[in-house]
């Protein structure tokens, strides 16, 4: 009796795994074509945040070019850079999908 319980518990097994494994899978790639800005600024970014839509983004730092940007949804923004809150720069541009943006910032 024990023989049969195995036999057909180990069929029952390999009847369900061979199941799982004729499952057809599919790939999706999501591509993320948001416009990206980057800042060169002609001096330290040192103390210098990056608001966008009067949102803070953090440090103008983490944003300099060559070495990183940030991502923005696509459309109309108000670009501002503070110092010690002082709004030392602005700009207000559109941003278009899948377009790398690199914003020259001078500083006097």
């Amino acid at each position: 009796m024990r023989v049969i319980q195995f036999v057909l518990i180990t069929a029952l097994t390999i009847f369900i795994v061979a199941g799982c494994a004729n499952h057809v899978t599919t790939q999706t790639q999501v591509v993320d074509t948001r416009p990206v800005v980057s800042f060169s600024v002609n001096s330290q970014t040192n103390g210098m945040s990056l608001f966008v839509d009067d949102l803070d983004q953090g440090a103008l730092s983490n944003y300099e070019y060559p070495k990183s940007a940030i991502r923005l949804l696509p459309g109309q923004h108000k670009i501002e850079i503070k110092k010690n809150n002082k709004v030392i720069f602005t700009d207000s541009r559109y941003f278009s999908e899948g377009v790398d943006y690199k914003i020259d910032v001078t500083i006097h």
